[in-house]
């Protein structure tokens, strides 16, 4: 919700669940990159949603840097 409207950004299915320790702190965070980086709500919201499902897909809270990084660059929207 925001400046008084509102858009759904469907969450994105993950077919492996290994470990949700950091999903929250990885959307939160992907969030943040993409509003900082110019996008708008709708837009940042699906950025954070496809990292959230990426690390919990791995084992602890902290995803390889290398592999974030991979990831990370396949997936900007910007």
């Amino acid at each position: 919700f925001s400046h008084g409207q509102h858009c759904i950004v469907p969450a994105h299915r993950v077919t492996k669940v290994v470990d949700t320790t950091a999903a929250g702190d990885a959307f939160n965070g992907g969030y943040l990159a993409a509003r900082f980086a110019g996008q708008n709500e709708q837009s940042a919201a699906g950025f954070a949603a496809k990292i959230a499902a990426y690390v919990i897909g791995h084992r602890g809270a902290i995803v390889d840097k290398a592999e974030m990084s991979n990831f990370i660059e396949a997936n900007l929207l910007w």
